[in-house]
């Protein structure tokens, strides 16, 4: 029925995103079809094993570290818990990051991550979803959004911070305190974007959980059908 809907609509072939790298062979084995398949790396998830992510010895983790000391000496900063009454204060973070940034070169990777995360903030929801507020004094600086999906994984959402190594004082602590009885975290994907690229990869050791993209086109009489 998607396949008849996306040809109505004049599309060459209907496409599937993102699939993970270990379900791609059940849509490979779909009949009837001429598949293509693609693999970006832009695309790929960063997983990190929590007890990694927390992990400051080492060379690997030097940068992580250098880092999260600065904010560790800082008296001033604190953090309280992410809810649904208190999680609209996110969206004057996102206000405060998106003056003077180039609206075009930020919608090229992800699309609007401000209108996401209203999105987000609309359907936040206590029981899936949870965060911290980064504070410096009494002024919120930063937050992050996550879900715990069960014991073994949690997904890292949202987050910005307007304080410099915040938003990997964040993570950090997050992790640290918050998603301890979890194995693994996944920090989603860097988009192609250099800067984000530069900071995940800097978090320590990391695995990249491979996504791909399948298009499929109707096998007729005549065209190997």
């Amino acid at each position: 029925m998607l396949y008849e809907l996306s040809e109505k609509a004049g599309l060459p072939f209907f496409q599937i995103k993102f699939i993970d790298e270990r379900f791609l062979s059940e849509f490979q084995a779909i009949q009837g079809y001429d598949i293509k398949t693609e693999f970006k790396e832009d695309n790929s998830e960063y997983v990190y094993r929590i007890q990694d992510f927390i992990d400051l010895s080492g060379k690997i983790n030097t940068n992580k570290k250098k880092r999260l000391n600065k904010c560790f000496k800082e008296t001033d900063l604190s953090f309280r818990p992410l809810n649904k009454e208190n999680i609209g204060v996110c969206l004057k973070i996102q206000e405060e990051w998106c003056r003077g940034r180039d609206c075009s070169y930020c919608e090229s990777f992800v699309g609007c991550e401000k209108k996401a995360l209203e999105i987000m903030v609309a359907f936040f929801d206590d029981r899936f979803h949870s965060g911290l507020l980064l504070y410096q004094t009494d002024i919120l600086v930063g937050y992050y959004i996550y879900e715990i999906v069960n014991e073994k994984l949690a997904f890292a959402y949202f987050g910005k911070s307007l304080y410099e190594n915040g938003l990997l004082y964040i993570l950090y602590t997050m992790s640290k305190t918050l998603l301890d009885r979890v194995k693994y975290i996944n920090f989603s994907e860097d988009m192609g974007n250099v800067g984000i690229r530069s900071f995940k990869r800097h978090l320590g050791v990391y695995s990249h959980q491979q996504k791909y993209m399948c298009s499929f086109t109707k096998k007729y009489e005549g065209n190997g059908g």
